[in-house]
């Protein structure tokens, strides 16, 4: 199970993360800002291949992450030294791994008998992957205003927007789903709030508390602060942030691996 949660947490971030190059398509951030943002998810992406390549999955599939993997290897080498990269070969390239990511889900879910709906676990490690990638981009995003002087804050603030978004709709999503959804427990379907109330689904508060609640908090006092361009105290509160989304995402996928609760 652990290696199920970290092979699909890394390779999220090596398909997801590249897609943080729209939130500044129309202002890009020069002085080689793309270099550290091309290379880091070609590392995490690279990380779970052995299990990949050993694991019970189908050739086709292997094929599929060594083309996009390979791919995103020369994407960053061609622009390593060039001023910016070109974002519409990022969208193709993240297209490209996207469906890779859910073959990958397909084989790792589907195969066997676990209770889960193929669109709802689709779609919420889709969203989870998007959350993850955009807590990480945000911090590191404020960490290169500490290096760098004279960076616009509205792309900080542009950066947060789209996090405080996607933990917004995540958000509305989950109260959908406690309400509406059910589980398998026990040899019987029953709605995910009654799950929560449970010895087994007591620990998905977890997920609830920091993987939503915590971030989307903090995320307000973020955007106070930066209204006094105090980018210094803002990162302090996105590396919170990440940790905060990190250990709900662990918490998210241990469930949605052992019961197929898609929150």
């Amino acid at each position: 199970m652990l290696s199920i949660i970290s092979t699909l947490t890394c390779l999220s971030v090596g398909v997801f993360y590249p897609l943080c190059f729209l939130i500044h398509a129309r202002s890009p951030i020069k002085g080689g800002f793309h270099r550290f943002h091309l290379g880091m998810p070609l590392v995490v992406g690279g990380v779970p291949f052995v299990y990949l390549l050993m694991g019970p999955i189908s050739s086709l599939t292997k094929t599929l992450l060594m083309v996009w993997f390979f791919s995103l290897a020369l994407l960053t080498l061609f622009y390593w030294k060039k001023e910016y990269p070109q974002v519409h070969a990022i969208i193709v390239l993240s297209l490209f791994g996207l469906f890779a990511f859910i073959m990958t889900l397909f084989e790792f879910f589907f195969m066997g008998d676990a209770y889960i709906s193929l669109l709802s676990c689709f779609l919420v490690n889709i969203l989870a992957g998007s959350i993850l990638c955009a807590s990480l981009h945000s911090m590191t995003l404020g960490h290169h205003y500490l290096n760098v002087r004279g960076l616009p804050i509205d792309h900080l603030k542009r950066a947060t927007n789209v996090l405080w978004a996607l933990l917004g709709f995540r958000i509305l999503w989950d109260l959908y789903f406690l309400f509406f959804g059910k589980v398998l427990y026990r040899g019987d379907k029953i709605p995910i709030v009654h799950f929560l109330t449970s010895l087994d689904g007591f620990l998905l508060w977890i997920g609830i508390f920091f993987g939503i609640f915590l971030p989307f908090v903090a995320l307000f006092f973020v955007k106070e602060i930066l209204k006094f361009k105090n980018t210094q105290s803002a990162t302090g509160i996105l590396y919170i942030v990440l940790c905060s989304v990190l250990m709900g995402d662990l918490a998210y996928k241990y469930y949605l691996v052992k019961y197929g609760v898609a929150l």
